[in-house]
């Protein structure tokens, strides 16, 4: 894609928030620099773990591997979040109309084989990771929620 911002510069270009948040508030500059530092070491160490998940749910499951899910963040900024993904695919449009105890419920039968173990021992949030990297989260904080939530 033409004019896309590449990877790296989107790194640079959340780098430099760092040194932006560091002039407004230092506090925010010591939590944005944990947030690299400790994602980035996450990152590194769930490799090992991340590439046969990913591979586990490819053969089981296909494509996509990723759920990308709309949240809301700090300020009220959307973003993409990652997740490996845990329901069968087209697992959301079926669900979108139901809430609470009724969406619990349904998710349940949804759920692939691999996808409980993933929810179970909790490293289908591992792709977040990126997201506190590109700055999108948070490691301590409120969970993002869905746009529709605000509605």
């Amino acid at each position: 894609m033409a004019g896309a911002p590449s990877p790296s510069d989107s790194l640079i270009l959340r780098f430099s928030e760092l040194t932006e948040a560091s002039a407004a508030r230092p506090r925010d500059a010591v939590l944005r620099a944990l947030d690299i530092l400790f994602s980035a070491l996450f990152l590194l160490l769930s490799l090992p773990l991340a590439l046969p998940i990913a591979l586990l749910i490819l053969v089981t499951s296909g494509r996509p591997l990723l759920y990308r899910g709309e949240r809301v963040g700090r300020g009220g900024r959307v973003f993409e979040m990652l997740k490996f993904r845990t329901l069968r695919r087209g697992a959301e449009d079926r669900l979108g109309p139901y809430l609470g105890e009724e969406l619990v419920r349904r998710t349940k039968t949804e759920t692939t084989a691999i996808g409980a173990w993933l929810r179970a021992t909790q490293l289908d949030e591992v792709p977040q990771l990126l997201n506190v990297l590109r700055g999108d989260m948070s490691l301590v904080g409120p969970r993002p929620i869905r746009p529709r939530f605000f509605e």
